[in-house]
């Protein structure tokens, strides 16, 4: 089964500071979803350099489908109260969080 990689560009509401929502970011406990990894990371170097993105590792695409039937947020009674933490964040602090997933060819060692 091949991983799926959920890749989300954060893009901050204008008046929202980078601290402002790296504070909330860090205080939430992700989706906590089975067969799902999050990562929340700070580009340090290149053209998104002081930006941030949100990765998803999917354990297969067969998950992702169950999870994302649709473009946009999870559509999952697994964990309600990380989905409604999640829709609250990106309400509050995002102007939009343009994505793509990507499944993986291979992983080098």
């Amino acid at each position: 089964m091949a991983k799926v990689l959920g890749i989300h560009e954060i893009r901050l509401k204008p008046g929202v500071s980078a601290e402002e929502w790296e504070q909330a970011a860090l205080a939430g406990s992700g989706f906590g979803l089975p067969g799902v990894k999050t990562y929340l990371a700070r580009g340090i170097q290149g053209a998104r350099a002081g930006q941030y993105v949100v990765v998803f590792e999917i354990e297969s695409e067969e998950r992702l489908k169950q999870l994302w039937p649709e473009e946009g947020m999870p559509h999952s009674t697994e964990n309600p109260q990380g989905e409604q933490q999640a829709r609250e964040i990106v309400d509050r602090f995002l102007a939009d969080y343009p994505h793509t997933d990507y499944v993986v060819l291979k992983k080098y060692d």
